[in-house]
């Protein structure tokens, strides 16, 4: 039987397709042709082209696929003999936070890309190591491809990923969202069979994590003519008691065969020496995946002729497949019908079934992660818009990828609206850009602009008559230009009608209503309000200064009279003292829903972050100082504390207690590397102090107050890994106590580390994942909605997991059902975190879970206080504490023991313990 007939075991599917006609590579005299291939070595002069001697494949510069970067050459140190020579030279991306590659595919059809990364110390800096990686993100289009991390400037990282085309181009991304500065060193562009590949389609990628060709007869990998997908086969033994077979005879995949590996692969296999078991693990931590989702296909071909083999494979000791008996010299595969996700373990075993007495086989292996396409791309009608006034005006903007998406990532200028079905362009800033010629008539293909500002530049001729079509836009600025002939109707009226907010200043030749000059016709509309709204601006900003210096002095005096030293330390700044503070705004650290996040240094040196309102923000002056009222009188030694404040005219920026450290998130899922990856008592004494921020803002202030947003991102730290609450700023008080808050309006505030999310007033308070299950039917937040948040942040910090995994069946998506029924089972070393390497005391994890149970009851009156919390926490710490104790003292008594041993021994055998010792 070939192991192409599979049972109906759940998980486990082989796809099988009768009748299917294979896509048929293009050959040339015989030989695989690179026609659809696009081979790139980044870093190279712009008019090189070479004949790669492994492959045959030609390779150019990327000059013609970006237009920015800088271009290095890796340490002399690390160029070898056997360097490959894509990775000699390389582009790093110093400036912007985006940059991006644009390749040209054919819509519909499916493509493996692969990106290669060496760092080698091409910048002199040694900057790549364990304690401080390099990190920065990929993205494929509009979604995460893979998070890298660099610790070793030797290493070679290849991300690899199979997709289908959604466009007539793909753009690949690379992020500046760690520490270190993104780089590159090679992009390659494959056409792949659009009918191999099972997992991928116009809604899932598919990520490489493995792909290995077991007991090669050489230790090179294979690809390049003898794949001619140019797919990279790593060689692969796992045991030193694996025996090897081979054939010089040819392997053939049949019709049916979704993954085809190449006759070279396949032509090795690996069989155990001395036992009927073939056995070998993966770990998920060393993966490198982004999330704990797997799809695993395993190659067979029987290599001996007149020979029947069959044999059952387990996973962690349950069936996964049951006798597989590959054919003679065909190629044959077992695989995942969906990807598995039960373990962070995986334990392989290949076992004689019984039918047969020969051992089992392995020819090869891959094992891929999905890439689901959470993300929305931009409307593709916005897209062609903003694309083809780009060439228009010919704007020298780093303006490739999706306009919008990332989020947090969209073009300079642009802003976007994001709903579940769709994502368009709102705002276009193209101010002070040199624009000449007419306004085109693409700015009327936006669907949904609000915001268009076309000022300052040499624009020319008459208004277009689709500006007025735009039934969305509610701001337009033509100031500054050279427009001539008359404003629209359709224009002029909305302006009248207050429906639109129309601004023409600076157009000598522009007239309105019968020529009259737009400056005494087009501004009637807003000259009618003007004398009433500065006089309301005037009175609510002398309202506010005086309620603030009323706040102050009362505050000043109620801290002397008791005897007390607080001393109110947030002093208000201007925007030029802020502008040298951040040094011009240089080191951008963060966005969000309120504006931008800058690094920057205080006068005696202090670092602070500094959020700056931006232009497009719907946060007005009444959330500004709802958030500087509270974060003024807040002080707590693990709430994140504010230095300062500006409101200068419409420029808003709140000044920040410098966190150096990130969020506890990175540290847990191993993103930013410290004690707290690996280190199960560092992680409880962080949650405690996080707990304590928590219980003060409940219990120590008055009113008390709640956070609404409690999330492991909002959990902060210092340089010294001290942990701090942040996003606060809109917190709620809790009237008597006991009374729920409701919080319908948006929570305004969120990002210090910095702008995670664009939040808007119809937004409700919390983050999906994190949100009590009793504030989503009733609108309704309290003190035990932040503690349910706390427990979901708890069972992070247990089993290394995000709230939500995506596309994972049976309803277990949601982590605190899927550790309800873990726990119920009592299989707890299932759900904790490998990267805590073992290295803990089971009841300290066993009493925080319950815990985190506690405080994620569906009922909010059985979960505990903050205070309740903390004491657990701390039960929990204790443990940990005398279960290293323990360790450390059995550990030296084990070493006293066996030097007493030594000491009555001979000589020789002091002197073999001592330089094993020294070792």
């Amino acid at each position: 039987m070939s192991c192409i007939i599979v049972s109906s075991i759940p998980l486990i599917f082989c796809f099988i397709m009768l009748g299917i006609t294979c896509t048929v590579i293009d050959t040339v005299g015989g030989q695989p042709s690179y026609s659809g291939f696009i081979s790139i070595d980044c870093g190279i002069s712009s008019d090189s082209t070479y004949i790669d001697s492994i492959t045959s494949i030609p390779y150019v510069s990327d000059d013609q696929f970006i237009n920015t970067g800088v271009k290095a050459n890796i340490s002399s140190n690390y160029i070898t003999s056997a360097l490959e020579r894509q990775l000699s030279t390389l582009r790093s991306f110093p400036d912007g936070s985006r940059n991006c590659y644009l390749l040209n595919v054919t819509q519909g059809e499916k493509y493996l890309v692969r990106a290669s990364l060496m760092y080698g110390n091409y910048d002199g800096q040694n900057r790549a190591s364990v304690e401080n990686p390099l990190l920065f993100d990929l993205y494929l289009d509009y979604n995460l491809w893979r998070i890298v991390k660099i610790t070793d400037a030797a290493e070679v990282h290849r991300p690899e990923s199979i997709f289908v085309a959604s466009a007539d181009t793909v753009s690949v991304c690379l992020i500046k969202s760690g520490t270190g500065i993104p780089f590159i060193s090679a992009l390659e562009l494959r056409l792949f069979d659009r009918n191999l590949d099972p997992y991928t389609n116009e809604t899932q990628t598919v990520a490489l994590t493995y792909r290995y060709n077991v007991m090669p007869t050489t230790n090179r990998s294979i690809r390049f003519p003898d794949d001619i997908y140019d797919r990279i086969w790593e060689p692969f033994t796992w045991h030193s008691d694996w025996n090897m077979i081979s054939t010089t005879s040819s392997v053939r995949s049949n019709f049916g065969n979704y993954f085809k590996p190449p006759s070279a692969v396949m032509q090795t296999a690996a069989t155990p020496t001395n036992s009927s078991h073939l056995l070998f693990q993966f770990d998920y931590v060393n993966m490198g995946a982004l999330v704990n989702q797997f799809y695993f296909v395993f190659h067979f071909s029987e290599l001996v002729p007149n020979t029947t083999r069959a044999f059952n494979i387990d996973l962690n000791g349950n069936y996964w497949f049951k006798n597989c008996s590959p054919p003679y010299l065909v190629a044959t595969f077992v695989c995942s019908a969906v990807p598995d996700s039960d373990s962070l373990h995986y334990q392989w075993s290949l076992d004689s079934s019984g039918v047969s007495q020969l051992p089992p086989i392995l020819n090869a292996l891959e094992v891929f992660t999905p890439i689901y396409h959470t993300n929305v791309p931009t409307d593709s009608g916005d897209v062609d818009a903003i694309t083809t006034i780009m060439g228009r005006y010919q704007l020298e903007k780093n303006w490739i990828g999706d306009p919008c998406a990332p989020k947090e990532y969209a073009w300079d200028g642009l802003s976007c609206s994001y709903n579940s079905n769709s994502t368009n362009i709102e705002t276009v800033i193209l101010s002070s850009n040199a624009l000449t010629g007419v306004i085109s008539d693409d700015f009327g293909m936006f669907k949904q602009i609000k915001y268009l500002d076309l000022s300052h530049n040499n624009l020319t001729g008459k208004i277009p008559n689709v500006l007025g079509t735009l039934s969305s836009l509610r701001v337009l600025n033509l100031s500054g230009n050279n427009l001539s002939g008359s404003v629209p109707d359709s224009l002029l009226q909305k302006s009248l009608n207050e429906s639109l907010i129309l601004i023409l200043e600076d157009n000598p030749n522009l007239t309105c209503t019968n020529g009259t000059p737009c400056k005494l016709t087009a501004e009637i509309g807003k000259a009618k309000k003007i004398p009433i709204l500065v006089i309301v601006m005037t009175v609510c900003v002398v309202v506010i200064v005086v309620f603030l210096l009323v706040f102050f002095f009362v505050r000043r005096r109620k801290a002397k009279s008791t005897g007390g030293t607080l001393k109110l330390k947030a002093r208000p700044f201007t925007y030029l003292e802020l502008k040298k503070v951040t040094n011009n705004f240089e080191n951008l650290i963060g966005k969000g829903g309120f504006g931008n996040v800058y690094r920057g240094s205080l006068s005696d040196g202090t670092p602070v972050a500094v959020k700056a309102r931006s232009q497009s923000s719907e946060q007005g002056t009444k959330q500004y100082f709802a958030e500087v009222q509270h974060l003024i009188r807040i002080h707590h030694k693990h709430l994140v504390s504010i230095h300062g404040y500006c409101m200068e005219g419409n420029y808003m920026a709140l000044v920040y207690e410098y966190m150096a450290n990130g969020n506890l998130n990175d540290h847990i899922i191993g993103k930013t590397v410290s004690d707290i990856t690996s280190d199960w008592k560092k992680r409880l004494q962080i949650v405690i102090e996080a707990a304590r921020g928590l219980e003060y803002l409940h219990h120590g202030c008055t009113p008390p107050l709640v956070h609404r947003d409690v999330k492991s991102t909002s959990i902060l730290l210092n340089e010294k890994l001290e942990a701090k609450i942040a996003d606060f700023g809109l917190s709620k008080a809790i009237q008597n106590d006991t009374s729920n808050v409701r919080t319908a309006d948006s929570l305004l505030s969120r990002g210090i580390q910095y702008g995670v999310t664009n939040t808007t007033a119809s937004d409700v308070a919390g983050t999906p994942g994190y949100v009590d299950p009793e504030y989503c039917s009733t609108l309704e937040y309290s003190e035990k909605s932040d503690v349910f948040s706390f427990g979901v942040v708890l069972l992070e910090l247990i089993t290394g997991q995000p709230p939500i995994l995506k596309a994972v069946p049976d309803g277990m998506s949601y982590i605190v059902n899927r550790m309800h029924e873990m726990l119920r089972r009592g299989n707890i070393d299932a759900i904790i975190d490998s990267r805590l390497q073992n290295i803990y005391d089971i009841n300290s994890v066993r009493r925080t879970a319950d815990l985190a149970l506690q405080c994620t009851s569906d009922v909010p009156s059985e979960r505990p206080t903050m205070t309740e919390v903390i004491t657990e926490l701390n039960e929990s710490l204790k443990l940990q504490t005398s279960h290293e104790r323990t360790i450390n003292f059995e550990s030296n008594d084990s070493l006293q023991t066996r030097t007493n041993e030594i000491s009555q021994s001979s000589a020789p055998e002091i002197e073999e313990f001592s330089s094993l010792s020294a070792r």
